[in-house]
């Protein structure tokens, strides 16, 4: 037994056989985000709920998604669809119980699925508690929210706004409330009051909400729009933009240097990784508890939310959302400098994330073409680090434009299309009575029919998120080259063992390239693991790597080995042959 033993080690390390390191999870994660309303309704109202997720989680499993976050399930006015919370304790009742997403956590972890929250730090609805109580003047709770008395008003009557602040959905950032005779701040709705975090009970209010999911078993937080947690506390206007020639009316009209990713923000996200780090510990929860969070921001204040740039041991989000393949993906050097902004400026020994859509943000098929969906989701799935998809992105769902436009981003937030029938699966009820109309080309693109067809957006999909659990994209190096204004290609290589090449054409014209500036091309000839559906490659063809030709909008994923690839194969089948032997 001891020689078998001796064997079984040598083996291992002559194969590189290795056990993962499952406490950083998240540095290869294959994230899909759920919009709650639209997912799967099970109370035949028109309306997602958490009962529903429950019922679909086989399918996060089946397309090859290992995590999956959702956006706020919190007990809410629904002003914003949910990023108004009143009760951070309660669920939303649409959406069903406590109970109900206990038993979401249980049969996600049954999958072996890892469950996050979108969580709201910045502002709470105005129906909360603690703003009726606020607004009320009630001692304990007078400072829980940003209030201003206003400027004086030369003319008597009500004080004029405390300054020029604009809030992101249009119109002043600030409300007069009568009854305690001063305005509070509002970086969004009007529904959305401003919470003060320089009241150390509101640091401490949050931060226990947050220690409150932990126990339930999430591994993680989305935390939104983070970079307005804090203000001027002088109140300062703000500059106009550049070559303004008009009184700031919109958002963008401004420059937002005194309510946007001031340093009291980075500090106070650079505490609560501390604390949930503790927290993890004091638990003894094994793996990260992730934190991940959103902010539109330039590249350098971005990357201040991985870590301090003047203290490298001060840790703060294990990712920033990385919103660069939604605003770059046209031309090759377009895909090019969405990557490497990133990529370039990403402190040392941290994990890139790729985004390509979400809640806020047109559907891929409808912001890039339709005929480009596949190449997008090639690009996600493989570049180094962790991927985030938009649910119905895996199938190719579309924006309907048709949507009532009280919120103009309502047309990317449609019911999922499950299958062709009335509802589209979503619902018992017809398409144009739940809460947002289900898209009309839910007949011919649908989750069932794709699955049902030998090559599809979907089929495409699953090989691309098993590529995605294999060591080549999990721990590869990482080789970009634009070949000509339309085609670009990268490699991910494990050094003298084996790799992969992704091409993609991003043109509506046949592309014939010639792949000689990838140096690391060990063969001459390449084979297909995995091509898009529309491509001329089909999986197990071969190809001159100086004779390729690319269909239009193309996208495929080639395999070439290096010469001692051949003997690590032939060593691992000679080995699994005496492993036979010894245990037989």
């Amino acid at each position: 037994m001891a020689l078998k033993v001796l064997f079984i080690l040598l083996t291992i390390a002559i194969i590189g056989i290795h056990c993962d390191d499952d406490k950083e999870w998240w540095r290869t994660a294959t994230f899909y985000q759920i919009y709650p309303r639209s997912f799967m309704d099970t109370t035949d109202n028109g309306i997602g709920d958490i009962k529903g997720m429950i019922s679909r989680l086989d399918h996060l499993k089946d397309a090859g998604f290992d995590t999956f976050w959702l956006s706020p399930i919190f007990k809410s006015p629904q002003k914003d669809t949910g990023y108004d919370v009143s009760d951070y304790y309660q669920i939303e009742p649409d959406y069903g119980t406590m109970e109900d997403f206990d038993n979401l956590v249980k049969r996600a972890k049954e999958l072996g699925l890892r469950l996050m929250l979108d969580f709201i730090p910045n502002h709470t609805s105005d129906q909360h508690q603690w703003f009726i109580n606020s607004k009320a003047n009630v001692t304990e709770y007078r400072d829980y929210y940003v209030w201003h008395d206003g400027r004086p008003n030369p003319q008597g009557g009500q004080p004029l706004l405390p300054n020029n602040w604009l809030s992101v959905f249009g119109g002043p950032a600030w409300t007069w409330v009568e009854t305690r005779q001063q305005y509070y701040l509002h970086q969004f709705y009007p529904e959305q009051p401003d919470l003060n975090y320089r009241s150390a009970k509101v640091r401490e209010e949050m931060s226990a909400m947050l220690k409150f999911y932990i126990d339930k078993g999430v591994s993680g937080y989305r935390l939104d729009a983070i970079n307005h947690l804090y203000e001027d506390d002088q109140f300062r206007d703000e500059p106009h933009s550049p070559n303004l020639d008009r009184e700031p009316t919109y958002y963008d009209d401004l420059q937002h240097i005194h309510t946007k990713d001031l340093n009291e923000t980075f500090l106070f996200v650079y505490f609560w990784r501390d604390m949930i780090d503790k927290y993890r510990v004091e638990k003894n929860i094994t793996t990260d508890i992730l934190v991940m969070t959103e902010a539109y921001a330039s590249t350098y204040d971005t990357m201040r939310y991985y870590r301090s740039p003047t203290d490298s041991a001060v840790r703060g989000a294990h990712m920033p959302f990385n919103f660069q393949l939604i605003f770059n993906f046209r031309k090759s050097q377009d895909v090019r400098n969405g990557i490497f902004e990133w990529l370039n400026n990403m402190p040392e020994g941290e994990t890139a994330n790729w985004v390509a859509g979400s809640h806020d943000h047109s559907r891929t098929a409808s912001r890039v073409a339709p005929e480009k969906i596949h190449m997008v989701n090639t690009v996600v799935l493989t570049l180094p680090g962790a991927s985030i998809t938009y649910y119905g992105e895996e199938i190719g769902m579309h924006d309907n434009n048709d949507v009532p436009n009280w919120d103009s981003r309502n047309k990317n937030r449609t019911p999922m299309q499950w299958n062709g029938g009335n509802g589209a699966g979503f619902t018992t009820k017809r398409a144009n009575e739940t809460w947002l109309p289900i898209h009309p080309n839910y007949h011919t693109i649908n989750l069932q029919s794709q699955r049902e067809q030998e090559v599809s957006t979907y089929k495409y999909f699953q090989t691309l998120t098993k590529l995605r659990k294999g060591r080549v994209i999990r721990d590869g190096s990482f080789d970009f080259k634009i070949i000509n204004d339309d085609v670009f290609g990268f490699t991910r290589e494990i050094e003298n063992e084996e790799g992969y090449l992704i091409l993609i054409n991003t043109s509506g014209m046949e592309q014939h390239v010639n792949l000689s500036n990838f140096t690391t091309l060990n063969n001459d000839t390449l084979r297909v693991l995995t091509a898009a559906p529309n491509s001329r490659f089909k999986a197990g063809d071969t190809t001159g790597k100086n004779d390729v030709t690319l269909g239009l909008y193309d996208a495929a994923v080639f395999h070439y080995t290096a010469a001692a690839s051949s003997i690590v194969l032939s060593m691992t089948l000679l080995l699994s042959a005496v492993f036979v032997f010894l245990f037989n």
